[in-house]
């Protein structure tokens, strides 16, 4: 099953340099890279306010949690696991990735209610929450 996929990616290689078309970034990529962005964002954002992310704790499905513990698992999700997922499996993960999304929305929609002090902050990690429920489907083959 290795050498399959190994040899369909090199027709695919082969087809676009025959075809003069680069290798772009598909939409989930640009998707996540996004959502990188908007967490680095974030994570300035809250620096700039004064507020300590591993000070602020909050209790998510019986659970403590830190805003820096939260931030710091979305941040792993989208740099490590997200791209390994892909690399590993392509579009077979994205059940897992919606999976892992949702979750990470889910805390940062809770980490965003307990920050209304500093509504700025409050607004961009909705966006984020949001914009991690909207992985874009796999592109058509």
């Amino acid at each position: 099953m290795k050498a399959r996929r190994v040899l369909r990616a090199l027709v695919v290689a082969l087809l676009r340099t025959l075809r003069n078309d680069p290798a772009r970034a598909d939409a989930i990529e640009r998707w996540r890279v996004s959502a990188c962005e908007q967490l680095t964002a974030i994570e300035s954002l809250a620096a700039r306010e004064g507020i300590a992310p591993e000070g602020l704790r909050l209790r998510i499905d019986r659970r403590e949690m830190s805003m820096q513990l939260i931030l710091a698992a979305l941040r792993y999700h989208l740099d490590e696991e997200f791209p390994h997922l892909r690399r590993r499996f392509g579009d077979e993960s994205l059940g897992v990735l919606r999976a892992n999304c949702l979750d990470d929305s889910f805390r940062l929609q809770k980490l965003a209610a307990a920050l209304s002090r500093a509504p700025d902050l409050q607004t961009q990690l909705q966006a984020l929450a949001q914009h991690l429920l909207e992985l874009p489907e796999a592109e058509a083959r």
